[in-house]
């Protein structure tokens, strides 16, 4: 890869939605300019991380962009270890050998691109474990749905991503135990029966124990193809959107265009993100 394929890469960015259809798109058109698929998997690993932080409520899980990436530390972890043991021997130059060009210059490299990787892959996770740490009962309740329209959906020709990696759910299990036996021991053990349980939500959404994000935070949001949301939606349909179900933004009123940067409530960017129209900054 040269100067010009990297220039091409940041002019035109590839979301992690749509990576493979622009990967085959690239190869049918101009196979002597497509990135490297690493580089395209650190571009959309770091687009996952922005949207992670930047989005008030939890993001479908990449898992096959995380595989993936997960994959290529573990790769890039071998080659150094060989390396350092002498198993590649030094070209001094920039050969195109199994080390990546040897020697020492070729070994700085490879460790500068596992940390950058290795990096992207600390501060997503974090951000993820922040939110789940912010709002237990909400996530556990939402991943049970996303569960089981996954699993509906493989069948299907439209499959979705879970809410949470197999990690993180059992993360979420030993966290929201830990913490449900601490407010028993403290103080809930003292309350009536009725009144022990952390996850009520008999009552409105207003008086229910299970701590929401706000949906309705203004976020920066930069297009990236030509598409249609809702300026103003609807807050009566949110008990839809937290089901999983996507009607296309069918009732989208404001046209955006690609590069404009907006500020908008993250409720009417949210499909477009997840679709790979829309990033957030």
């Amino acid at each position: 890869m040269d100067i010009s394929d990297i220039l091409t890469s940041i002019s035109h960015p590839t979301t992690a939605a749509n990576l493979t259809s622009a990967s085959h798109s690239n190869s049918r058109n101009n196979n002597s300019s497509k990135p490297h698929p690493r580089a395209l998997d650190q571009q959309a690993l770091t687009r996952a991380w922005i949207n992670e932080r930047v989005a008030p409520e939890l993001l479908p899980y990449p898992t096959a962009l995380v595989e993936r990436c997960t994959r290529a530390v573990a790769g890039q972890i071998e080659v150094l270890e060989g390396m350092a043991s002498g198993g590649y021997q030094d070209d001094g130059g920039g050969g195109g050998g199994g080390g990546g060009g040897g020697g020492v210059f070729g070994m700085v490299v490879l460790q500068t691109e596992l940390e950058r990787f290795r990096f992207l892959l600390r501060g997503f996770l974090r951000a993820r474990i922040a939110k789940i740490d912010r709002h237990p009962l909400h996530y556990q309740t939402l991943h049970l749905q996303s569960t089981t329209t996954t699993t509906t959906s493989t069948t299907t020709k439209n499959p979705q991503q879970p809410l949470l990696s197999p990690l993180e759910h059992q993360y979420l299990t030993t966290h929201s135990a830990l913490l449900a036996a601490h407010h028993t021991a403290c103080f809930l053990s003292s309350f009536p029966p009725q009144l022990q349980r952390l996850d009520d939500a008999s009552g409105a959404s207003s008086s229910s124990m299970r701590d929401r994000p706000d949906l309705d935070a203004a976020v920066f949001a930069r297009v990236l193809r030509d598409c249609r949301v809702r300026s103003l939606p609807d807050p009566g349909e949110e008990e839809e959107e937290e089901g999983g179900r996507d009607d296309g933004d069918a009732d989208a009123d404001l046209e955006v265009r690609r590069g404009d940067v907006w500020v908008l409530r993250w409720r009417s960017v949210r499909r477009a993100v997840g679709r790979g129209d829309v990033e957030l900054i």
